[in-house]
């Protein structure tokens, strides 16, 4: 080959390697933190976890709720246990368009409307997206913006034609567990909105749980809840039938 051959050659390679870079760059070490936490917040098969929700106002007494989901992949079933008059509220999440609530007070099922997934669940500050938020990747790119000897911090941003239900996290990871600690959302604005924090984290086998969750609502005064886990049943065996709608009666 003469000299202008190889250096045609040598072009065509070169214009190759940036069109493959181009289509499939390599993840960033912020992408690669956030793989593994996705991995670890879903380490379990199928769920069903009890706990309490105690929310408080400004102003208003603390309500309660005696709370049991059942997960499996990306579907959850949620049913209401107490105080008396709420027992028998269920919520079926089949997919982030397909959200479905039974009222015992009105005996029907009504499907849940896509601007409402962003309210408050049963007027608790966590809203049906942030309990049904169990992957990042799929909608966030993130950064490494810092870390330490314990932690990673995190600075996700909303990845473009996605239905992702915040503008931008923050997130603090413990580096053992690989799994969040602090996590601040911010709307499409950039205004800081809310702020989780989980707690007291405990392992069986592969699974690893936080006993205490707190969501801040700083839109609303501060308004908190906080979940409190009174049992679990890690990868029980949970039959189709629980994630119908038919189930919901």
């Amino acid at each position: 080959m003469n000299s202008f051959g190889k250096l045609a050659a040598s072009a065509a390679v070169g214009a190759m390697l940036l069109t493959v870079s181009a289509i499939a760059p390599a993840d960033s070490a912020g992408d690669g933190v956030l793989h593994k936490v996705d991995k670890a917040v879903k380490s379990y098969d199928s769920l069903t976890v009890k706990y309490t929700m105690t929310t408080k106002e400004a102003g208003h007494d603390e309500t309660h709720l005696i709370v049991r989901t059942s997960f499996e992949g990306h579907k959850q079933f949620t049913e209401i246990l107490g105080p008396a008059d709420m027992k028998g509220t269920k919520v079926l999440h089949l997919s982030n368009t397909k959200m479905y609530i039974y009222l015992p007070s009105f005996r029907k099922i009504r499907r849940i409307a896509s601007h409402m997934t962003e309210a408050g669940f049963l007027g608790t500050t966590y809203s049906q997206r942030d309990m049904n938020l169990t992957a990042y990747r799929p909608y966030f790119e993130a950064d490494l913006a810092s870390e330490d000897d314990a932690t990673w911090s995190l600075k996700l941003k909303a990845r473009p034609d996605t239905d992702a239900p915040y503008g931008s996290l923050e997130m603090t990871v413990h580096k053992k567990l690989k799994l969040p600690l602090r996590i601040k959302y911010f709307n499409d604005k950039g205004t800081h909105v809310k702020t989780e924090t989980r707690m007291k984290y405990f392992c069986e086998g592969q699974v690893c749980l936080p006993k205490r969750q707190k969501m801040v609502d700083h839109t609303k005064g501060d308004k908190w809840s906080k979940l409190h886990l009174d049992e679990w049943d890690i990868n029980p065996s949970l039959p189709d039938k629980m994630f119908s709608k038919r189930n919901l009666k």
